[in-house]
C-alpha cells in the first residue's frame, strides 16, 4: 500500500550539464540546474561537464632562505626586444633576478620597504622598479640599478606604460606624471612630458593606474575611508595636445594591482564588486557571486591576473594573507572558486604560463595551471547541485536514488553527500570512477524527507582532473504542505 499523501510513485531531477559554473546571488533553490550555489577548485572554462582544475607547481625550486619580509610584495615577467626573458621578484627589502628559478640574485643598488608593493615594468628594454622606499629606478641586465633619469616624481609606487610613455604616480596625490614620448628619461620638455591632476582638492589620491591600450583607467580613493569611497577616471588622447579626461565610476579600485587590461576593456576589483570598462561606461562582471565577494571582510589585498581566457582575483578568506581566489572564464561568464592557494602577485611569463608570488611565510614563486595537484598535495573539489524540488517547491520528498555520469580517468574516488533542508543527513556513497564509471547508480537513501534536496560530490585527491557529466536523482513527492522529517 503506498504513503498516505504520496504523490505519485516518483519524480526525476536530471542535470544534463553541470556547467553554468558557480552562482551565489539568487537562493539556491531558483538556479539554473546547470550553475551551482557551492563548487570549488574546478575550471570554469569547460562545457558540458564540471571539471577539476589543474595544480601548479613551483617556480622558484626551493623557499627563500631567511626572508625579511611576509610575502611576495612584486612579481614581473617579460622579455627585450632581443628576445632575452627576466622573471623579476620582490620580498622584504630586495628585488632578485629569479629568471632561473633561485633566489640568489639581489639587485644591488636598490632598497625597497618591507612588506609594500613594488610594481615592475619593462619600456625601451628597461625594467623600471617602483616602491614607496626606493624608487623610480631602473636595471638593464637584471643585477644592478640605477636611479630613473629625468627628474621623475620621488618615490614613485606606481607605473603604467601608455601611449608609449612611462606615466607614474607617488600615490599621495592628485598628480600622475609622464613622460616624453618614447623617452623614459624625460619628464620635463615643455609640450611633450608634463603632468596630469585628477580632481584636485577632493580628499583623494590616485591609487592605480592601468593602460587599455586606446584609453587608460585612473583610480582615487579617499584613504579616510579606508579606500571604500572613490572614483574612477578615464583618460583618452595619445598626447599633451589632446588628453580628454572624464570621471566613469564614483568608486575606486581597491589598489594598483587590482585592475587588469584584457583584450580590448579593463578589469577592476573594486569595494562594490568587479566590473569592467570599455569604451565610456563601466559595466558588472560579478553579479553573479556578488553576495561571496560583499562577504570578503579584507579585500585591500585583492590582486588581479590572466591566463588564457580567463581572470584571476585573489583574496583572504580572512585576515590579510590571500588564500582564495575567484576566476572568470570571460567567454563564457562563469565563475569559479579556488582554495588551496596563496597568490598575492601574477605575472604572465613571456612564454605564456601564469606565476604567482605566494602571501604567506614560505617565499615561493609558482607556476600556475599545471601538474594534477598542488605540488604533491590534494585539490579538493567539490560540486554541489541546486537545491532540488520534485514537482513543486512545496512538496516535500524523499530522494530514493541518484545516477551519476562521469570519465573513467583519472583513477579518482568521488564521495556523494545528501543534504535535505540544508543538513546532511546519514547518507554517504561513493563513485570509483575508473572502475564503476561511466555511470553509477547510488542507493540506499534514507527515508528524509524535505521540500529541498541537494547533492554534495567531492573529490579530496592528488590524483588529476576528476570530470562530471551529468546527474539524475530520483524521489518520491508527497502532497503540499505534508509533514517534513524532524
Amino acid at each position: 500500500m503506498p504513503p498516505p499523501n504520496l504523490k505519485k510513485q516518483f519524480s526525476e531531477y536530471i542535470i544534463k550539464s553541470p556547467d553554468g559554473g558557480l552562482f551565489t546571488k539568487k537562493p539556491a533553490h531558483a538556479i539554473d540546474d546547470s550553475q551551482s550555489p557551492d563548487a570549488q577548485n574546478f575550471d570554469p572554462s569547460e562545457v558540458g561537464r564540471i571539471k577539476k582544475r589543474l595544480g601548479h607547481i613551483k617556480f622558484t625550486g626551493a623557499a627563500k632562505v631567511s626572508p625579511t619580509g611576509t610575502f611576495v610584495s612584486g612579481l614581473f615577467a617579460g622579455a627585450t626586444s632581443g628576445g632575452t626573458s627576466y622573471v623579476l621578484a620582490a620580498e622584504g627589502t630586495t628585488v632578485q633576478d629569479i629568471t632561473n628559478g633561485s633566489w640568489n640574485t639581489p639587485i644591488t643598488g636598490l632598497t625597497i620597504t618591507v612588506d609594500t608593493p613594488v610594481d615592475i615594468g619593462m619600456f625601451n628594454d628597461k625594467m623600471i622598479i617602483c616602491n614607496q622606499g626606493g624608487g623610480p629606478r631602473y636595471t638593464t641586465d637584471g643585477s644592478t640599478s640605477t636611479a630613473l633619469a629625468g627628474s621623475p616624481p620621488a618615490n614613485s609606487r606606481y607605473m603604467m606604460v601608455h601611449r608609449n610613455r612611462v606615466f607614474l604616480a607617488p600615490g599621495t596625490s592628485s598628480v600622475v606624471t609622464h613622460s616624453a614620448l618614447l623617452d623614459e628619461s624625460d619628464y620635463t620638455t615643455v609640450d611633450n612630458a608634463g603632468s596630469l591632476t585628477f580632481s584636485k582638492g577632493d580628499g583623494m589620491v590616485v591609487n592605480g593606474m592601468c593602460s587599455g591600450q586606446d584609453f587608460a583607467i585612473i583610480s582615487k580613493v579617499s584613504p579616510a575611508s579606508g579606500g571604500k569611497d572613490g572614483k574612477l577616471y578615464i583618460l583618452y588622447g595619445s598626447s599633451p595636445f589632446d588628453w580628454t579626461v572624464r570621471k566613469i565610476a564614483d568608486v575606486g579600485a581597491i589598489s594598483h594591482k587590482a585592475m587588469i587590461a584584457y583584450d580590448n576593456f579593463v578589469a577592476i576589483a573594486t569595494h562594490r564588486g568587479i566590473v569592467a570598462v570599455q569604451g565610456k561606461y563601466p559595466f558588472k562582471l560579478s553579479e553573479s557571486i556578488d553576495p561571496d565577494w560583499t562577504a570578503i571582510p579584507n579585500k585591500g589585498t585583492v590582486t588581479a591576473g590572466r591566463y588564457m581566457t580567463k581572470l584571476y582575483f585573489s583574496y583572504p578568506a580572512s585576515g590579510s594573507a590571500n588564500n582564495r581566489e575567484f576566476v572568470l572564464d570571460v567567454e563564457h561568464g562563469k565563475w569559479a572558486r579556488n582554495t588551496g592557494k596563496t597568490p598575492r602577485y601574477y605575472a604572465n611569463h613571456p612564454d605564456g604560463r601564469l606565476l604567482f608570488g605566494t602571501s604567506g611565510t614560505s617565499i615561493l614563486v609558482w607556476e600556475a595551471e599545471s601538474g594534477a595537484n598542488d605540488d604533491g598535495s590534494a585539490i579538493d573539489f567539490h560540486y554541489d547541485t541546486p537545491d532540488m524540488f520534485f514537482d513543486t517547491q512545496w512538496s516535500p520528498s524523499q530522494v530514493v536514488a541518484a545516477y551519476i555520469q562521469a570519465k573513467t580517468t583519472p583513477s579518482a574516488t568521488i564521495t556523494v553527500t545528501h543534504y535535505v533542508d540544508g543538513t546532511a543527513d546519514a547518507f554517504s556513497d561513493t563513485m570509483a570512477v575508473a572502475t564503476e564509471g561511466p555511470v553509477k547508480k547510488l542507493k540506499g537513501f534514507l527515508e528524509t524527507r524535505g521540500t529541498m534536496h541537494r547533492l554534495r560530490l567531492r573529490d579530496n585527491s592528488t590524483n588529476g582532473q576528476t570530470e562530471i557529466y551529468s546527474i539524475k536523482v530520483e524521489a518520491r513527492p508527497f502532497a503540499d504542505g505534508t509533514q517534513i522529517s524532524r
